[in-house]
């Protein structure tokens, strides 16, 4: 399929998707697996194995990534590195290839070898944003920090320590469940 084609298609994936606002919560947002193929037999995050494949061959600490995520059923999503240190990754996920901006990013996959779970505490509008401890697969304690606005805003997020790295996924909308579940699914497949 050549490219123009495949970007086509890509288009009126997009353009396809009906959004279900009740409760101000968006209802055709899924948990799906990161390796199902979709109607255009394409995975939700088209060039996802290509770009863990090139954070595995530069990175020196274990990869993961969730093999579930939090998306829209039917959207394609891209993934973008710019890992440039041995021991720290950073897999954007994205609507548009390439694109890292606040407003095409839909989540992050970030790693640090010797990375510190900071005792993070914001007061936003006199409401206190804490850590909420979180137990995930292989008695690893995790913590979840629910999205907040400090002059932009910081989507939801949890972060665990695995093998002295800290890995941290942050995700627009994603419940506290939703983060849990892609964490373990991370976990899980390592």
């Amino acid at each position: 399929m050549k490219y123009t084609s495949l970007s086509f298609s890509l288009l009126l994936i997009s353009l396809s998707g009906e959004s279900a606002m009740a409760d101000g919560i968006d209802k055709t947002l899924l948990m799906i697996p990161t390796n199902q193929t979709i109607d255009v037999k394409v995975k939700p995050i088209y060039n996802l194995d290509d770009v863990i494949k090139e954070v595995k061959d530069f990175a020196k600490i274990p990869v993961l990534f969730p093999t579930i995520i939090q998306a829209e059923k039917g959207k394609i999503y891209f993934a973008t590195t710019e890992t440039q240190a041995k021991e720290q990754y950073m897999i954007t996920i994205g609507s548009t290839p390439g694109c890292t901006a606040h407003f095409c990013t839909f989540g992050t996959v970030r790693a640090e070898l010797n990375g510190k779970l900071k005792d993070d505490e914001y007061t936003v509008l006199n409401k206190k944003i804490d850590k909420v401890p979180v137990d995930l697969n292989n008695n690893i304690k995790g913590y979840y920090t629910e999205g907040y606005a400090i002059c932009s805003f910081f989507d939801p997020k949890i972060e665990w320590v695995y093998k002295d790295v800290l890995y941290t996924i942050r995700w627009q909308f994603a419940s506290q469940d939703e983060l849990v579940q892609m964490a373990n699914s991370a976990i899980s497949a390592q």
